[in-house]
């Protein structure tokens, strides 16, 4: 099978696309946050990648953003 392709919303631009893989480095690094708005082919509109079923196995080991002090 083809795996999926995202492009991702960064600084008011469109990046991309990219592998699940490259994701997930960039989730590692800090760069990708399960806010950040990803889209690819077949999806209605941009979505934040936490939202996204697929893409939820990349935080897996990230934790969540720190509630508000």
């Amino acid at each position: 099978p083809v795996e999926s392709q995202y492009h991702v919303a960064s600084g008011g631009q469109s990046a991309g696309p990219f592998p699940i893989a490259t994701l997930r480095q960039q989730a590692q690094s800090g760069q990708l946050t399960r806010e950040t708005l990803v889209w690819k082919e077949g999806m209605a509109q941009w979505t934040k990648a936490g939202e996204v079923t697929e893409l939820t196995s990349i935080f897996g080991t990230v934790p969540p953003p720190l509630p508000p002090a």
